[in-house]
């Protein structure tokens, strides 16, 4: 697996901070829960791509035996 490939977990958190602060300053209620929902949708995504992670290795792997 390539270092391109791998995704950290700073990759499903991140956030432009100057769109947030201009959002802030607008609407505040609203941004919060953006955030919040953000936040929540990032530990899903993240949950989600480490439990499966395993078995896309072990398919890279067995493709790449096949091709061998």
């Amino acid at each position: 697996m390539n270092k391109e490939d791998f995704c950290f977990p700073r990759d499903f958190f991140y956030i432009n901070k100057d769109i947030l602060k201009n959002q802030f300053e607008i609407q505040k209620a609203l941004t919060i829960i953006a955030l919040i929902l953000w936040t929540i949708q990032g530990f899903l995504c993240m949950v989600g791509y480490y439990i499966t992670l395993p078995f896309i290795l072990l398919h890279k792997l067995c493709e790449n035996r096949c091709y061998y």
